[in-house]
């Protein structure tokens, strides 16, 4: 159900990109925002060509401010506004909005006890900030989606947007062309892809894949959602499946990129070409699972979930060898993202590593500035490298680094 307010909203520009496995474009990629989503944009490649830090500048980065509070979300920043969910510290479900050079409070939106609301990852189309709350009611598990205006916070269109039996928290919210795509909830899942225009939040059609969905992204045409059963491929205007892959069954993550589609099945690392053609398989250790993060020009980065922890790995794209070892690689570091010539990875939930990418440096350590809270570092995505910064959200705050 669509609870719309009257205020006008900006439609911002989409991210341009290569569509696969579906409807060709040969359109250049544009970055219209710092850092718009989780993974950057909808094709969550963790990857900022122009984050305004070089390798030759980590060396300087040093904490501007920080925040104190409860588990942050990945973050977003744009237009010099920071945006986190923040699910925990103040016992509240929040969503907050930061001055990206001082850390003032720009506004503030609540939802209800930590203990039964948690608010998930925001997304931006540059005026808007779009994302999606849980909520335990008698009624079940109630999911809603909100449309927030970026400077000011006024609320310009809302949706609910599912009720399931259980929560499972709530799931990302991605900008694409226009469009706010979110899986929507119902019985004991996430089983519906909805898509809505994000400037007004008319409701454009919604899809159901084959099973619950595990993980979704989408480039500038199309929408690729994964189940248990298979990889599917929408048309992001119509909702008309384009294709369907069967051997990214039980994907636990989505990377979109110019060669085609990175995959996480249980136990490889999968990419399809345009056609659903597999051109990269890679077979983990036995228990082993990836968890992609960063994906580069040159490379595709994740990590290893081997019981507690596993190694890193860097694979050149399309090809089987690896692409770099890590000077001072460690089970457990977990590559995050991605500037120009640099990886940042999470190493032991506490401290970050960076990692050179330039040629004849590949996997040259860096210098790593102190964090200074102590706390573990959110797990679920971040830190991020936009807009001249470092951006690390923590399980009891956020922390900003400049050079």
């Amino acid at each position: 159900m669509l609870r719309r307010r009257s205020r006008a909203a900006f439609l911002g520009a989409g991210v341009l990109a290569l569509s696969i496995l579906g409807t060709a474009s040969g359109s250049a990629v544009v970055e219209p925002f710092e850092w718009g989503g989780p993974g950057k944009t909808a094709a969550r490649t963790a990857f900022n060509w122009r984050s305004g830090i070089s390798p030759n500048d980590v060396a300087t980065l040093h904490r501007s401010w920080g925040v104190g509070g409860g588990v942050f979300t990945p973050p977003i920043i744009t237009d010099g506004i920071i945006v986190a969910g923040d699910n925990g510290g103040t016992g509240r479900a929040r969503l907050r909005a930061l001055d990206a050079d001082t850390g003032a409070v720009a506004w503030t939106k609540t939802y209800g006890s930590s203990t039964t609301a948690k608010v998930s990852a925001p997304s931006t189309n540059g005026s808007l900030v779009f994302v999606t709350v849980e909520r335990a009611t008698i009624l079940g598990w109630i999911y809603d989606l909100y449309a927030y205006d970026l400077l000011d916070g006024d609320l310009i269109w809302d949706a609910e947007i599912g009720v399931a039996n259980r929560g499972t928290g709530p799931r990302d919210v991605l900008f694409s062309s226009g469009r706010v795509i979110t899986p929507t909830a119902e019985g004991n899942g996430f089983k519906r892809l909805a898509v809505y225009q994000a400037a007004t939040g008319q409701w454009r059609y919604s899809v159901t894949p084959g099973g619950n969905i595990s993980a979704f992204a989408a480039d500038s045409a199309v929408t690729y959602v994964a189940t248990n059963t298979a990889i599917e491929a929408y048309d992001l205007d119509t909702g008309v499946n384009v294709n369907t892959v069967l051997g990214g069954a039980g994907s636990t993550s989505i990377i979109v990129s110019a060669s085609g589609i990175y995959a996480t099945p249980p136990n490889r690392v999968i990419n399809f070409d345009a056609t659903g053609f597999v051109t990269f398989n890679r077979q983990l250790d036995p228990g082993c699972n990836a968890r992609m993060r960063v994906l580069t020009p040159k490379m595709v980065g994740y990590s290893q979930a081997c019981g507690a922890a596993g190694e890193p790995e860097f694979v050149q794209r399309g090809a089987s060898a690896l692409a770099m070892r890590p000077s001072g690689v460690a089970d457990g570091d977990r590559p995050i993202a991605a500037a120009r010539d640099f990886i940042v990875a999470v190493t032991g939930d506490r401290a970050l590593k960076f990692w050179d990418t330039r040629d004849p440096r590949l996997g040259q350590a860096l210098p790593v500035p102190p964090l200074a809270s102590q706390a573990n570092i959110t797990s679920t995505g971040g830190p991020i490298v936009a807009g001249g910064k470092l951006i690390v959200p923590e399980v009891a705050g956020l922390e900003v680094f400049v050079v």
